[in-house]
């Protein structure tokens, strides 16, 4: 499987057959997508201006938004309840974590995750390979608050995102917050990335930096 990552919390994963699956598009007010943008699944954590953009993509695409379990030909798509804020959506409303698995591999996208889940929802997520969380705060869980959350769910790479940059919104924190006396931080160069089934020691994720 490939990822290309367009900032903020838009990535598109391509499956070895060809299957395109576009997260989060955003509007114009936070950056420019590509123009020959083209999903076949589309995913959307919430329905906030920088998250469910869809009329960015391209081609006859199926749009999921909330929980529940789709498939779409070998992906398999779930659709996890959380919330984006600390008071049970008091603040910002519901966000839904996506689970995608296709090419033997276990991808989370956490969307505007602004809370840590419970312990039913840690236990849907189950084991991941990789896994896509906000580290920006603000509107989402802090860097502290990340890093919490990766305790909790062990996975094997985790990939940030929604933090301060452009296209995005600037006044998040920035990713060095984040990454800040971390080890095995892997910096991609821009485009496109291959994603393998990773390796990983207990309790020791790798970092992916990846760059639009």
């Amino acid at each position: 499987m490939k990822v290309r990552w367009f900032g903020h919390s838009c990535f598109r994963l391509t499956t070895g057959s060809g299957v395109r699956i576009v997260t989060d598009p955003y509007d114009p007010t936070v950056g420019t997508l590509p123009a020959d943008l083209a999903a076949d699944i589309v995913t959307v954590s919430h329905q906030h201006f920088d998250h469910n953009y869809t009329a960015a993509v391209k081609g006859k695409y199926e749009t999921f938004t909330g929980p529940g379990a789709h498939r779409v030909g070998e992906v398999k798509v779930t659709g996890i309840h959380s919330w984006h804020d600390e008071q049970m959506g008091a603040k910002r409303g519901p966000n839904t974590i996506f689970v995608i698995e296709a090419d033997g591999l276990r991808i989370c996208h956490m969307g505007d995750l602004g809370a840590i889940p419970g312990k039913e929802e840690l236990t849907e997520l189950g084991d991941m390979d990789y896994v896509m969380v906000p580290v920006g705060g603000t509107y989402t869980l802090d860097p502290s608050g990340a890093d919490r959350l990766i305790g909790l769910i062990d996975p094997k790479v985790v990939v940030p995102m929604h933090y301060g940059m452009r296209p995005g919104l600037e006044k998040l924190m920035p990713v060095s917050r984040f990454i800040e006396g971390k080890d095995n931080v892997i910096h991609a160069a821009p485009g496109e990335h291959d994603m393998e089934k990773p390796a990983k020691k207990p309790g020791r994720p790798a970092y992916l930096l990846l760059r639009p």
